[in-house]
């Protein structure tokens, strides 16, 4: 993704959003607290580690505030829905802080312990952030017998038949 402009951006972000509430919606009261280990997170974790950070540590940060994430526990959101609500603040967030923008304040630089780096790659990095994580919740609700959708509609048969 070359610099977009905050429209581009806000529509492409809404797209990854929705992909990812699609497979958040899969989670249920019998697989929420499904890990490989007690050491690693949860499906319901991983879902609500997504906008959390979004919402304390990501979106304060390109409004010049501090980050203010502190987990992603049961306590935050304790079912799938309250976990999608998490997803529709963090979206109506994201849209409020760019909306009015003008298409420079997308090379403002921010302030990162080892440098600073530009707006855009903040913004990037946060959907880099959501599809990491958005993975490792597919391969859980997959390893707990969870029959997850292809992503764009395609298996890996679906490819190897359709490949010559």
């Amino acid at each position: 993704m070359q610099h977009a402009s905050i429209t581009e951006f806000l529509q492409y972000y809404s797209k990854v959003k929705g992909r990812t509430k699609k497979v958040v919606s899969l989670i249920t009261e019998d697989n929420i607290t499904y890990s490989l280990n007690e050491k690693q997170f949860s499906i319901g974790d991983l879902a609500r580690h997504i906008p959390l950070v979004e919402l304390h540590f990501y979106l304060p940060i390109i409004k010049g505030h501090a980050s203010g994430y502190s987990g992603c526990d049961a306590s935050f959101a304790p079912d799938t829905a309250s976990i999608l609500a998490l997803y529709e603040q963090a979206e109506l967030e994201m849209e409020d802080i760019l909306k009015d923008k003008p298409a420079e304040f997308l090379k403002q630089r921010i302030k990162m312990p080892k440098g600073d780096i530009s707006l855009y790659k903040w913004l990037r990095l946060i959907l880099e952030h959501e599809i990491h994580h958005r993975g490792q919740i597919y391969q859980l609700l997959s390893a707990s017998g969870v029959s997850v959708p292809n992503i764009f509609g395609l298996s890996s048969e679906d490819l190897i038949s359709i490949s010559s």
